[in-house]
């Protein structure tokens, strides 16, 4: 299944959106694949929300002109992740421009911290209007950065750290939006550790699976975990008694269902409010045992 999710830089919640299944379509006799499993998706998400304003993040599987072309002409708009093994052109032509002395540089330093200082270097190189590569004339805007952290453990030792980053999109990119492009690209991470990793690990139980079986059954408990997590979502995001229950269990979601699991095994419950306060709340409510006549 081909998964998306909107996401934002500064908020750890997400909202996943309908997935759609990498599979042969009616009257198809060739294998399906992510590509075009990724145009499906494209249409249906222009058509659902026609005046939702977002920017597609992707990773650098999508950094190339057939994908570029589609995003285009679905008027949307992106930043996609580039390398420099899969975007060779690209990036020897950013390469012979550093040199000739057209790319542009910008790099800043910033101290963290009290007890131990951090000093964090943000490191930028970008250009607009390059060339993707040799075949074709599509152009695209390039963004590179590198984040160098350093700091004084506690036993006075320095340690350093460096990642690298790059991206390509349509935005033009300034020296004043570098870190807000930045950061849109980073938080491409929301569906990695914020959605897949809380399936793994938070208690949805999902696993790889390479196959949809006979009667697209693992195909449905796909999209049932994944509206499962979307009204998790939701209530986090906007429900206090949810919040607070959560917090009572230390933020932990798989803590959050083994406790649920429990007071349904013990107690009667009128209402999943009644339920989520019993939890976050659990002095204030008396409450009916399931055995009780």
């Amino acid at each position: 299944m081909l998964a998306a999710a909107i996401v934002h830089p500064k908020i750890k919640i997400v909202l996943p959106l309908c997935p759609e299944p990498i599979k042969k379509q009616d009257g198809q006799t060739k294998n399906d694949c992510e590509r075009n499993a990724g145009k499906r998706f494209l249409k249906k998400f222009c058509e659902d929300h026609p005046k939702l304003g977002v920017i597609f993040i992707e990773d650098a599987l999508s950094g190339n002109a057939p994908r570029i072309v589609d995003l285009n002409e679905a008027n949307v708009r992106f930043i996609l992740g580039a390398k420099a093994g899969s975007n060779k052109y690209l990036f020897g032509q950013v390469e012979k421009l550093d040199s000739e002395g057209h790319m542009n540089h910008v790099e800043q330093r910033q101290v963290v911290g009290q007890k131990i200082s951090k000093t964090i270097t943000h490191r930028f190189r970008y250009l607009n209007g390059l060339r993707l590569n040799a075949a074709n004339e599509t152009r695209i805007n390039f963004l590179e950065y590198w984040e160098t952290t350093e700091r004084i453990d506690k036993n006075g030792k320095a340690q350093q750290k460096q990642q690298r980053f790059s991206w390509i999109t349509e935005l033009d990119i300034f020296q004043e939006n570098l870190f807000i492009l930045m950061r849109g690209g980073r938080a491409r991470w929301g569906i990695e550790n914020e959605t897949f990793n809380m399936f793994k690990n938070q208690g949805y139980e999902f696993e790889h699976n390479f196959r949809h079986s006979y009667r697209h059954l693992s195909t449905c408990f796909g999209m049932l975990m994944i509206l499962a997590f979307l009204v998790d979502q939701v209530q986090q995001l906007s429900c206090n008694l949810f919040q607070k229950a959560l917090e009572k269990v230390y933020g932990m979601r798989r803590n959050l269902w083994e406790t649920i699991r429990v007071l349904f095994d013990r107690w009667n419950f009128a209402s999943w409010s009644q339920l989520l306060g019993a939890i976050a709340f659990p002095e204030k409510w008396t409450l009916t045992p399931v055995n009780s006549s």
